[in-house]
C-alpha cells in the first residue's frame, strides 16, 4: 500500500509541476504582452505629440501672418486715431 501512495503522490507532483509550468508560461506571456502594449502605447503617444507640435507650429505661423496682414491694414487707421486724440489732448 505504501507503494501505491507513493505512485499516487508522484502523479500528483507531476500535475502540480505541470500546473506550475503553465502558470510560469502564462506569466511570461502576460509580461511579454504587457511590455509590447507599453511600447505600442508609447509609439502612439510619440506620434500624437509630433502631430500636436506640427499643428502648434503651423497655427502659430498662420496666426503671425494674419496678425501682420491685419496690422498693415489697421496701422494707418490707428495713426489717424492717435492724431485725432492728440489734438484734443493738447
Amino acid at each position: 500500500m505504501r507503494t501505491r501512495i507513493s505512485v499516487s503522490r508522484l502523479g500528483h507532483d507531476a500535475e502540480v509541476d505541470e500546473f506550475i509550468g503553465f502558470l510560469q508560461a502564462t506569466r511570461l506571456l502576460k509580461n511579454l504582452l504587457s511590455s509590447k502594449t507599453d511600447m505600442l502605447v508609447q509609439s502612439y503617444n510619440d506620434v500624437f505629440d509630433k502631430l500636436l507640435q506640427e499643428l502648434h507650429d503651423r497655427v502659430t505661423g498662420d496666426t503671425l501672418v494674419v496678425v501682420r496682414r491685419r496690422w498693415k491694414d489697421l496701422a494707418p487707421k490707428i495713426d489717424d486715431l492717435c492724431e485725432s486724440f492728440s489734438k484734443y489732448m493738447l
